[in-house]
């Protein structure tokens, strides 16, 4: 667990096969990020040859041999324990699954996975493998476990997370994705296996429960891995990494759903209503009154936008000089720390800093043209509640 506790390290990479000499490196790879939750996939480890316990210096290391391999690298901090009754693999060797439970936080424990789906067997591999998930779920549902995190190399392409074609798997994966509420899947939106014949991004994450919303973005990793696979890094697998928020705010504001009218289609919207209009009219024969023709004005209104005008996430904001400038200055500022927070370097210093610079120039902007719009015209009874509103706005700012 790193910076200040704040957040967990999480790594996931298919490895083509472990040996002495990946495990070195795996190991410094490790050390030198920190890195809590390391999934692995393709290990090539036989029932004969399982993985030594203490392959991982303090980590504990829980192994599933079945269809080529995969393991979970598990710090010793998070309490892990092996669930085996859930390691899956299919009579065909299509899949395989190892899952254990951590304790991110005194009051969290999460349900983790690293699976493994094998592309020269057909999609009914990821069809067991997604039976798997839903056996873990029902698992977390009789234990009262609110969060699963599932990383995995699924070989499912699909242009949804980023990959430029979609396949069968990648099909089968977004359709069951769709269907879940509670479920979001997560990639770099860039190449997590190269070739020189072609890349995919295939090395997925799926999160269900409140946990979705305490992984950072992830990304693909593209230093220190020359020795952490067969070829690399020309042909393989990156290392694909996030961070796991471990005291996520709580305290999130509100949202509901507002009409996004800057997207919605005005001319059919204003087509059905004069259609709407139209037919009133020729089924009247001048007998209704203007109360009810108001109601059905009304109500032919609130149909036709419901139908035309696409929603989008709205909230009551406390901060009423906040702007769309303002939202995407600071998620582009998040997103700058986050990736000094995963890699100090010089360069990722000087990104965040000016981004933090832009940020604060923009809010002190912001928040001179609202008190400027808000003082002008303003008489003498109306300026003792601008000064109630300033002080309740500003007053920890």
């Amino acid at each position: 667990m790193t910076h200040e506790n704040m957040y967990i390290p999480v790594c996931q990479i298919n490895i083509n096969g472990l040996s002495s000499h990946t495990v070195t490196s795996l190991n410094h790879f490790i050390h030198k990020r920190s890195i809590d939750i390391l999934a692995l996939q393709e290990t090539m480890v036989n029932k004969d040859n399982i993985i030594p316990k203490d392959t991982f210096l303090d980590k504990l290391c829980f192994a599933n041999t079945e269809s080529r391999g995969v393991a979970l690298v598990l710090s010793t901090t998070l309490q892990p324990q092996l669930i085996a009754s859930l390691g899956g693999s299919s009579t065909n060797s299509n899949f395989a699954s190892v899952w254990a439970l951590c304790k991110i936080n005194p009051k969290t424990t999460v349900l983790v996975s690293s699976v493994y789906c094998n592309p020269e067997q057909s999609s009914n591999g990821l069809k067991s493998l997604i039976k798997n998930i839903e056996q873990a779920r029902d698992y977390c549902k009789q234990n009262k476990i609110a969060n699963i995190l599932v990383l995995g190399d699924f070989n499912a392409r699909s242009k949804s997370w980023g990959d430029s074609i979609e396949n069968e798997r990648g099909k089968i994966l977004r359709e069951f994705v769709d269907n879940k509420v509670d479920c979001h899947l997560s990639s770099p939106g860039q190449s997590t296996f190269v070739a020189p014949n072609g890349s995919s991004v295939i090395d997925l994450c799926l999160s269900f429960g409140a946990l979705s919303r305490c992984l950072c973005e992830p990304w693909v990793e593209k230093q220190d891995i020359q020795n952490l696979f067969t070829g690399a890094p020309i042909r393989g697998h990156f290392p694909v990494m996030r961070h796991l928020a471990v005291t996520p705010n709580t305290q999130r504001t509100k949202v509901k759903k507002v009409f996004d009218y800057k997207n919605a289609n005005w001319k059919t919207w204003s087509s059905d209503l004069h259609s709407m209009f139209s037919e009133k009219l020729r089924e009247e024969d001048g007998s209704t009154d203007t109360f009810e023709m108001s109601k059905f004005f009304i109500s032919s209104v609130i149909a036709t936008s419901n139908k035309h005008i696409p929603l989008k996430s709205g909230c009551c904001h406390s901060k009423p000089y906040w702007s769309d400038n303002l939202s995407n200055l600071s998620k582009e500022l998040r997103t700058t720390q986050d990736k000094y927070l995963a890699q100090s370097t010089p360069h990722n210093k000087v990104v965040y800093e000016k981004n933090k610079v832009l940020f604060k120039s923009a809010i002190i902007k912001e928040k001179n043209d609202w008190i400027h719009n808000q003082l002008e015209g303003l008489n003498v009874q109306q300026s003792q509640e601008f000064w109630k509103k300033y002080k309740r706005i500003f007053h920890k700012q």
